[in-house]
């Protein structure tokens, strides 16, 4: 059986949207079935009904800290990751420290990251493109 998978994105900028597509595509290639939601309309009580969640955002500013928009939403989603094919995908757009320490906030949640995060760092190229549909693929 193939896996039901949802991207969820903090949809403000084109980079993130053309990068969860881009995920979307990989795991529909992959058989998944994927629903996309940006991060205001995913509620988390959704998160039952999916066997994997890609998370996108973009750099989180510094200071800000998880008490954006995308972190609210990934604090209240944590306790119902559990089990779940969980994968990231981010713009650091130059800043490298903020999704080491999410990667790190989510392990120590007990929380496995299926494949290794996507991180593009400004432009997004067909390369990076090619990397959110491995990261898609490897959810379902």
């Amino acid at each position: 059986m193939y896996g039901k998978i949802a991207v969820v994105y903090d949809g403000d900028r084109d980079d993130i949207v053309d990068m969860a597509d881009a995920v979307a595509k990989g795991a529909e290639d992959a058989g998944g079935k994927v629903d996309m939601f940006t991060a205001e309309e995913f509620n988390t009580n959704m998160a039952v009904s999916y066997s994997g969640i890609a998370l996108g955002t973009p750099m989180i500013k510094k200071g800000e800290g998880l008490n954006c928009r995308f972190g609210r939403l990934y604090n209240a989603l944590k306790p119902k990751l559990q089990g779940k094919k969980v994968a990231l995908f981010t713009n650091k757009d130059g800043d490298d420290n903020w999704i080491i320490h999410l990667e790190r906030d989510i392990h120590g949640a007990g929380i496995i990251l299926e494949t290794a995060s996507v991180v593009a760092d400004g432009e997004i190229t067909d390369d990076i493109l090619a990397e959110c549909e491995r990261l898609g693929r490897e959810i379902v």
